[in-house]
């Protein structure tokens, strides 16, 4: 539908049942048209992040978990996750090898802010472990950039891969495009950039 050739009236009638699925606040003005890519690529961004929102009410949604209300509704709600968060003491190596790692890829193109770190989780996915494979010779720290509405599905599901209908901008196919964000990875700075850097984000 994005095509030269796209109907207007396709364009219209699509515009109207996704603001019907998707209620929007306009007030008394007229709702913009989707006819752009960049207006449907922001909007794929808002699905995501309602599609994360939901994944995170539905781990506190679940009452029944703590019925005789004595264990602490935070303790409960992080269970559900599936997953072992443990605070990196700052006097760790661990911890340095991290912040060191940090400090050299913050590139001199992004000299316009600058990164600190809170506090450094070590995270146990359930299940993750068996998976994960330790011999392989060639590791590379990735660093991936993400909004704080993203976290309750990212620790409870894992990352995960985009969908191909999902938009992104310039890409010439889907190896080149894999190998530009494993790049880009590489480099928190680029990576915290990626994640639409609002003082909103963390880093993984």
């Amino acid at each position: 539908m994005m095509s030269k050739e796209a109907d207007p009236d396709k364009v219209l009638d699509a515009t109207n049942r996704f603001y019907t699925l998707i209620p929007h606040s306009f007030g008394m003005g007229t709702p913009p048209l989707l006819n752009t890519a960049e207006m449907i690529k922001e909007k794929c961004g808002m699905l995501d992040s309602l599609l994360e929102i939901q994944i995170a009410y539905e781990v506190i949604k679940d009452e029944k978990l703590n019925a005789d209300g004595e264990r602490d509704p935070v303790d409960v709600h992080y269970e559900k996750l599936k997953c072992k968060m443990e605070v990196v003491s700052r006097k760790s190596s661990e911890f340095n090898t991290i912040k060191t790692y940090m400090a050299n890829t913050h590139g001199k193109t992004h000299s316009w802010y600058n990164l600190e770190i809170v506090d450094l989780i070590r995270i146990d996915r359930e299940g993750e472990e068996a998976k994960f494979k330790s011999d392989i010779g060639n590791r590379r720290l990735l660093w991936h950039g993400s909004m704080t509405t993203n976290y309750g599905g990212i620790l409870s599901q894992g990352l995960r891969i985009a969908p191909p209908e999902a938009p992104v901008a310039n890409r010439e196919c889907e190896a080149l495009y894999l190998r530009k964000v494993v790049w880009l990875s590489s480099a928190n700075g680029q990576s915290t950039q990626l994640a639409n850097h609002r003082r909103r984000s963390f880093q993984i």
